[in-house]
């Protein structure tokens, strides 16, 4: 895990929590509202909707405003990566929904969604790989990055899977859960990541 600007967090997290109500999050606010909002957004509804016969896969990145791209590969011996996209954490649950629609609405370029969702072929090992960065805070042209991480596991049918690209105490880490339940994932034992021949 690569350590990303602790001043950069601490900004950020300012910059969030100085947009609520009184210095209260949202979620203490109006926590129905904030769960709703959260899992309107976050992948919770899509981990529900597996196709018979296929797994479910959501990928989504909790806890710091940065873009995390995603690739993954399900090559037996190569790591042939295919672009998945890119998520950003908007705030869901901490800021009022109208504020994280507003900052989604201002960031220049292609916008990264709060989750990706896409199927898998059962049976054969994926492997994911996570990328976060980040660049400037207002005039200040701060940057950084965490990663590459890699989570490596077998899918199983009729499962739906969630990949956390989660930002942790000025840390980053990638972990993966079977999802089925949403409300009660479960940590999917890690396995050994492979070494890339292509790379």
């Amino acid at each position: 895990m690569r350590r990303p600007n602790i001043g950069i967090l601490v900004l950020a997290l300012h910059l969030v929590t100085g947009c609520s109500n009184l210095g209260k999050s949202y979620s203490e606010i109006d926590p129905e509202g904030a769960l709703a909002d959260i899992r309107k957004h976050n992948g919770y509804f899509s981990l529900q909707t597996v196709t018979p016969g296929t797994a479910k896969l959501v990928l989504r990145s909790e806890r710091f405003p940065a873009n995390v791209s995603f690739s993954m590969s399900d090559a037996e011996e190569t790591c042939d990566f295919k672009d998945l996209g890119s998520v950003r954490d908007s705030g869901r649950g901490v800021v009022y929904p109208w504020i994280a629609d507003l900052t989604e609405s201002l960031r220049p370029g292609t916008k990264p969604s709060g989750f990706i969702a896409t199927d898998l072929v059962p049976g054969g090992r994926v492997l994911i790989r996570g990328y976060g960065s980040w660049a400037g805070f207002g005039s200040t042209p701060l940057s950084g990055e965490c990663g590459p991480l890699l989570s490596e596991f077998t899918p199983v049918a009729n499962r739906a899977y969630l990949v956390r690209f989660t930002w942790e105490g000025g840390y980053c880490r990638q972990r993966v859960f079977d999802a089925t339940d949403p409300d009660a994932p479960i940590p999917v034992p890690s396995e050994p990541g492979r070494i890339c021949k292509s790379e």
